[in-house]
């Protein structure tokens, strides 16, 4: 409301809106051991990212690194999706995207990648299957949620921020949806990340244990 010096006044309505929030999905195509089956170094990074505008950036480094660090680099921005780290052996990656428009950005993801010794290690395009967690933050029960299209064995892990398990689960999956609850009150407050691996297919989401 805005009022003059004669007192008379006017009310203008004003609405403020707050970008959706950055988010990101990682998915990984874990490396072969042998170099027969066409390792070491055919290991990948898939990365989606989410809300702000529709330009994105990002960078990683198999060294961690903070937010605010000058270094690695910042990739180009680009509306292409997703961002793919090719050529990569087993190791620790770290990885953060921007969002272009604003600078929102997220924090930097540790990324797991083990050896595989199948055969059939399938190359990896997208999302292999829906995967949710909720809530998230977290108190103490988390709902896990993920559909498969065949029967399977998925493991289930939380994993901390130096890349060390502290819950490790096998869950059988059904054709369809399924849902799991992970009991957290044991586990420290802080941030880890959620593992799911299905064969050779691997997908992880960032927790918040409040």
């Amino acid at each position: 409301m805005v009022t003059d010096c004669k007192g008379c006044t006017a009310t203008v309505s004003v609405t403020l809106t707050q970008p959706i929030a950055l988010t990101t999905d990682i998915y990984t195509h874990q490396p072969h051991c042998s170099s027969l089956l066409g390792g070491p170094n055919d290991g990948r990074i898939i990365v989606y990212a989410y809300g702000g505008c529709t330009l994105f950036q990002m960078r990683y480094s198999a060294t961690p690194f903070n937010s605010n660090d000058a270094t690695p680099a910042w990739q180009p921005c680009t509306t292409a999706q997703p961002f793919t780290i090719n050529n990569l052996a087993a190791g620790s990656y770290y990885v953060q995207v921007r969002e272009c428009c604003n600078q929102c950005t997220t924090s930097v993801n540790l990324v797991v990648l083990t050896c595989s010794n199948r055969e059939d290690n399938a190359t990896l395009d997208g999302p292999p299957v829906d995967f949710n967690a909720y809530p998230n933050p977290v108190k103490e029960i988390l709902n896990i949620e993920f559909s498969s299209t065949d029967e399977a064995t998925v493991k289930l892990k939380l994993v901390d921020v130096l890349g060390q398990t502290v819950i490790e689960h096998l869950h059988p999956a059904t054709i369809g949806n399924n849902q799991y609850q992970m009991n957290l009150a044991t586990i420290a407050k802080g941030v880890y990340i959620l593992v799911m691996q299905k064969g050779d297919a691997t997908l992880q989401k960032k927790i918040v244990l409040q």
